[in-house]
């Protein structure tokens, strides 16, 4: 979901096409299966959602028999080296089946209605619906958790970024190599936070794809403060889609495309920020409660 891409990555070959994905899904896939380690392996989002784009990423699960986890840990960095070779990254998470059976994840009740209990396309095993527990808290209570915490780690890479990048723009290639395996992806914050304050507002999210969630959030007059920054990282999201293929179609040089990285970053990082402490103002029981006691009054 919205990888920047280093210069490298674009010299070797530019983005990974659909079928790229499915490959590197089934070919991974095929070696779990095969190395009977994993009680579940399944892949998540824009593959089983239908919805890939050149800069999405691959989400995959596993849940690792307990006798098996060293094993599936040698496992879990060959899938990230067999999805990096082909310009993919992949968003690995790793699980003892004891520890998902007994609820020590971070997976709300949100991931209910997420984790299939019947098997689908680009899993095996077991449904991940029959091997985890979900704690019994509200969705409410998980969303806005989940923007706290987005929230922090934006913090942190924003500071990472200002203290190190900011001024010299070529030193970001080598960071978004060397953070490759760790999913760069802050260019599509707007997504997430879409996507939280949907299930907040609503309960529930049928459709989590990226196109249906900008529309539902855009339309929705609760949201109405945060509609201007929503809409100015989107403006951002596609200024780098055409960069991106400026440097695929050697349009673009490698210096002009690292600075305009560079200035795309810094008002991404301004802006998420500010709609994330938005975000959670929004979320903030205390705000709703004063909001119900000025319409009273009014």
């Amino acid at each position: 979901m919205g990888m920047i891409f280093p210069w490298g990555f674009i010299l070797r070959g530019g983005t990974p096409r659909v079928d790229d994905f499915q490959r590197v899904a089934q070919d991974i896939l095929e070696v779990a299966q095969r190395e009977k380690v994993f009680k579940a392996a399944a892949f998540m989002g824009s593959l089983v959602r239908g919805d890939l784009h050149p800069r999405s990423d691959l989400d995959l699960i596993l849940v690792a028999r307990d006798s098996g986890i060293d094993r599936a840990r040698i496992l879990e960095r060959q899938f990230v080296r067999m999805a990096t070779e082909q310009n993919i990254p992949l968003d690995v998470k790793l699980w003892l089946s004891s520890a998902a059976r007994h609820g020590f994840h971070p997976y709300g009740p949100s991931y209910l209605s997420t984790f299939p209990m019947e098997m689908r396309p680009f899993a095996i095993g077991k449904p991940l619906g029959e091997c985890f527990r979900i704690p019994c808290t509200s969705v409410q209570e998980e969303m806005r958790s989940k923007l706290g915490h987005k929230l922090h780690s934006t913090r942190v890479r924003a500071h990472f970024f200002s203290a190190r990048h900011a001024a010299h723009p070529d030193s970001i290639d080598r960071w978004l190599a060397s953070s490759w395996g760790r999913i760069v992806r802050p260019m599509r914050v707007y997504v997430t936070i879409g996507r939280r304050l949907l299930w907040w507002q609503n309960g529930s999210l049928p459709d989590d794809g990226r196109d249906s969630v900008t529309g539902a959030f855009l339309a929705e007059q609760a949201f109405a403060r945060l509609h201007a920054g929503f809409r100015s990282l989107m403006d951002l999201d596609r200024k780098y889609d055409s960069l991106l293929d400026c440097g695929i179609r050697r349009t673009e040089p490698r210096w002009r495309y690292l600075l305009r990285v560079a200035g795309l970053l810094k008002a991404n990082f301004e802006v998420s920020l500010q709609l994330l402490k938005d975000a959670l103002d929004l979320t903030d029981p205390r705000s709703q409660f004063c909001d119900l006691e000025e319409a009273s009054v009014a």
